[in-house]
């Protein structure tokens, strides 16, 4: 998901701020994927187009720009397949928000099965997880 999320970024640099709206740093999980989302919303926050050009130019690392290269190709090839661009952005972003709430539901049910809450909030923490559940079912 991390790799498509920057193919996208090349791909739509103006998908970038919707990008930076729906997912946070932490929901990223390698390094690499928080030090590409951290140059992007520095650029964002400055009124800079973060296109793949602009990119390449902010890392002086051989690693970093062998990636924005990969993810580059990745984007062209997936365009050349007459990608639906704004489906697979809707898709992409439904696909962090799963797993943003499966992780906040997974800390919910260890808040449950904690032995710390009494017994109003675990019954709290229950009816809240079995409301979220149905929402996503």
């Amino acid at each position: 998901m991390e790799r498509d999320l920057f193919e996208m970024q090349i791909m739509r640099p103006d998908s970038i701020p919707i990008i930076l709206e729906n997912i946070g740093l932490g929901d990223l999980q390698s390094d690499a994927a928080q030090t590409l989302y951290m140059r992007y919303a520095e650029l964002e926050s400055q009124g800079i187009l973060a296109d793949f050009d602009r990119m390449i130019l902010e890392f002086d690392d051989p690693a970093m720009k062998n990636l924005l290269v990969g993810l580059s190709e990745s984007a062209g090839k997936k365009l050349q397949q007459d990608l639906d661009v704004e489906m697979a952005l809707r898709e992409l972003l439904e696909s962090f928000l799963r797993r943003q709430t499966d992780a906040e539901l997974r800390q919910q049910q260890r808040s449950l099965d904690s032995h710390d809450l009494d017994d109003e909030k675990k019954m709290e923490l229950l009816l809240d997880l079995l409301k979220r559940r149905q929402e996503l079912a």
